[in-house]
């Protein structure tokens, strides 16, 4: 079981004496199943955002209307598009993962954010070692 570490102690570093289970086993589920629904909770608030600000910044390109659909991105719209979800929604987007495969569609940009924690808005672009 995930998390199960039981661990047999004593004050001489011996381990024959104390046995302690932490943490108990079953423990993590329930924290697991909430932070799960609460982190897909913040990925489908955030869907709808990105879909808009991708709905109109596209120029002459219809809107997106399935999951699965090419954004079909210049790469300057990438980099605003990565300036949104870092100085909007929070989201630090690695320059490793600056790949056309993580911003191919809706549904893979969703699936990187779901590896991410924001990290607060900032709501404005800074340089680096800019003066606040």
């Amino acid at each position: 079981m995930i998390g199960h570490n039981p661990v047999k102690v004593d004050s001489r570093g011996s381990s024959a004496a104390v046995e302690v289970d932490w943490p108990p086993p079953g423990a993590w589920a329930p924290l697991l199943r909430r932070f799960r629904r609460d982190w897909e909770k913040l990925i489908m608030e955030i869907q709808p955002k990105l879909k808009e600000y991708i709905d109109n910044n596209r120029g002459s390109l219809p809107p997106i209307t399935d999951l699965d659909e090419p954004l079909q991105l210049d790469s300057l719209g990438l980099l605003r598009l990565v300036a949104f979800l870092e100085n909007e929604l929070g989201y630090r987007i690695e320059d490793e993962e600056l790949i056309a495969d993580n911003f191919a569609t809706l549904r893979s940009m969703r699936d990187l954010l779901a590896t991410k924690t924001p990290t607060g808005l900032t709501g404005e672009a800074k340089l680096p070692g800019a003066e606040p």
